[in-house]
């Protein structure tokens, strides 16, 4: 259920939907499941159903990977910055670009949010408002979660454990480290 998935909903028009319930990328492996390959083979099978445009649900969606948005709005823009990202000690913010000149899919695109669409949702739909790519529908306002946090887990290095002893899992501390802008300088932060 976390996973993209895509659909085809035929009526007047043949319009190709795709459900992202979040940003996701497996940090644990380098080939894990990584949500913009997962949305790119979704938009190659509706491509070649020869859907007339397509709806990319993020309702619901409360965000993830800074990467993955970066990577995922770059497959409907030729390359450009997505959004800007800047710390407390930051004098300039730091711009986060689609370096990839290449489009995967280039015709009708609507974006779907609601007021829990939040964060990596928020860039998304933001970076296809402000490059004019595509139509945001739903919600009048989405979460407002302007902010980048890192995850850092509390467990003191395994190296020098006695190995019959399993360590214990601490958890983790999730940090906010920066905010995040518009392409255009506006923030989403409510």
């Amino acid at each position: 259920d976390t996973f993209a998935k895509s659909a085809i909903i035929n009526g007047e028009h043949k319009i190709g939907y795709i459900y992202l319930p979040e940003f996701y990328v497996d940090f644990e492996k380098a080939d894990g499941a990584k949500c913009s390959d997962d949305v790119a083979k979704e938009i190659e099978k509706l491509k070649a159903e020869n859907v007339e445009g397509i709806v990319m649900d993020l309702r619901g969606n409360g965000g993830g990977s800074l990467p993955e948005v970066v990577k995922m709005a770059g497959l409907f823009i030729e390359d450009g910055p997505i959004c800007q990202v800047k710390g407390r000690e930051q004098t300039q913010p730091v711009l986060l670009k689609d370096r990839d000149k290449s489009v995967l899919y280039s015709g009708p695109l609507t974006v779907m949010v609601d007021e829990f669409s939040a964060s990596a949702s928020e860039i998304f739909a933001a970076a296809i408002q402000d490059y004019k790519r595509g139509i945001i529908i739903g919600s009048s306002s989405t979460y407002g979660k302007g902010t980048v946090q890192r995850t850092i887990p509390l467990n003191p290095e395994t190296e020098f454990q006695v190995a019959s002893k399993t360590p214990e899992d601490l958890g983790t501390v999730k940090l906010t480290l920066q905010k995040f802008y518009r392409v255009s300088g506006g923030a989403t932060q409510l």
